[in-house]
C-alpha cells in the first residue's frame, strides 16, 4: 500500500468513518505508522473532526476591516472554507452497497489499485472474491438419483436371521463360550453389544461358519455394512456349509445398503442357483431391481 493508493481511495476518511474492512484497516495502519506524510494527514483530519464534535462551526459574520488588512480577511475565509469542505467529506454518509444488481442499477466503481499492488493488497481493498456457485444438476437427474436411492434402501431392509441355540455336549472351549455370550445379546436384539464377543469367538475359531455368519449379521443389523460384507465373504469362502445360501442372501442386502446394485444382483443370482429356501425371495428382489430401473 502506498500514499497514492490511500489518496485515490480516500482511505483516511474511510478509516475515521469506520468504513474499512478489517484487512484494509490493518494494511492502512501498518502504512501510516511508517509514513510521516500519511500520519500527519490522518492527525489533521482527526483534529478537525474532534473540533467539530466539541464545537460545531458557525459561519463567521463579515467584519469591516481597514483596507490594509483585507488580504488577511480573505486568507481566514479561505481557511474556513477549506475546513468546511473537509467537514462535509467526513460527515457525508456513504451510500450503501447494492444488495443485488438489476438491469438498471449503476455499476459501482472499482477501487483504484497502485501499479505494484499484490494480491494481498487487492483483497484488503476490494474484499474477498466469492466463488461462483456450481451449476445445479437438472431436476430430472436429481429425481432419478433420489428415486434410485429410495429403491435400494427399501430393498436393503433386513429381518434378523433366526438363531436356534445348539445343545453343547461336553466341555465348551473358549470360542464356544464367547459365541454363546455374544448370541445372548443377539437374541435380545442388542446387535451392537453382540459384536465384541462374536469377534472374539471368530479370532479364537476362524473356521466356524456359524460364528462368522452371525458376526456378519450383527454387523449388518447394527449399520456397519462394510464390516458385514467382509464377514459374509469369509462365511461363503468356507464352502458348502448350512449358512452358504443365507450368507449370499444377506451379502446382497449389505451391497444394496451401500448402493451397489450390480454386486447385489450377482449375489441374488447365486442364491437362486442354490435352489434353497431363499430362492423365491431372491427372485422377487431381482425382479424389483429390474422393474425399478436400479443401475
Amino acid at each position: 500500500m502506498d500514499c497514492s493508493l490511500i489518496v485515490r481511495n480516500e482511505l483516511a476518511e474511510r478509516y475515521l468513518l469506520g468504513d474499512l474492512s478489517p484487512a484494509a484497516q490493518e494494511a492502512y495502519e501498518k502504512h501510516y505508522f511508517d509514513c510521516p506524510r500519511c500520519f500527519g494527514e490522518l492527525r489533521r483530519l482527526q483534529a478537525i473532526r474532534d473540533v467539530l464534535r466539541a464545537d460545531p462551526p458557525v459561519t463567521p459574520v463579515p467584519k469591516r476591516e481597514p483596507v490594509r488588512n483585507t488580504w488577511w480577511g480573505w486568507a481566514v475565509a479561505g481557511a474556513v472554507a477549506a475546513s468546511l469542505v473537509v467537514v462535509a467529506l467526513l460527515r457525508q454518509p456513504r451510500a450503501p452497497e447494492p444488495i443485488a444488481a438489476t438491469p438498471h442499477a449503476a455499476v459501482p466503481a472499482e477501487p483504484v489499485l497502485s501499479p505494484g499492488a499484490d494480491a494481498a493488497e487487492a483483497r484488503a481493498i476490494t474484499g474477498p472474491v466469492e466463488p461462483s456457485a456450481a451449476a445445479a444438476p437438472p431436476a430430472s437427474a436429481v429425481s432419478s438419483a433420489s428415486r434410485r436411492m429410495e429403491v435400494l434402501a427399501r430393498l436393503a431392509r433386513v429381518d434378523p436371521p433366526r438363531y436356534s441355540p445348539s445343545v453343547l455336549r461336553g466341555a465348551a472351549d473358549e470360542a464356544a463360550v464367547a459365541f454363546q455370550e455374544g448370541m445372548k445379546s443377539y437374541v435380545a436384539s442388542d446387535y451392537g453389544a453382540a459384536i465384541p464377543a462374536l469377534r472374539k469367538a471368530a479370532r479364537l475359531d476362524p473356521e466356524r461358519p456359524d460364528i462368522a455368519f452371525f458376526l456378519a449379521a450383527s454387523e449388518l443389523l447394527s449399520g456397519d455394512a462394510t464390516a458385514a460384507i467382509g464377514s459374509f465373504e469369509r462365511t461363503i469362502a468356507m464352502g458348502d456349509t448350512p449358512f452358504l445360501e443365507e450368507a449370499h442372501f444377506y451379502l446382497a442386502k449389505a451391497c444394496l445398503a451401500q448402493g451397489d446394485a450390480d454386486r447385489a444382483r450377482a449375489e441374488l443370482a447365486a442364491v437362486k442357483s442354490l435352489q434353497g429356501d431363499r430362492a423365491g425371495e431372491a427372485g422377487e428382489l431381482l425382479a424389483q431391481l429390474e422393474s425399478d430401473g436400479s443401475e
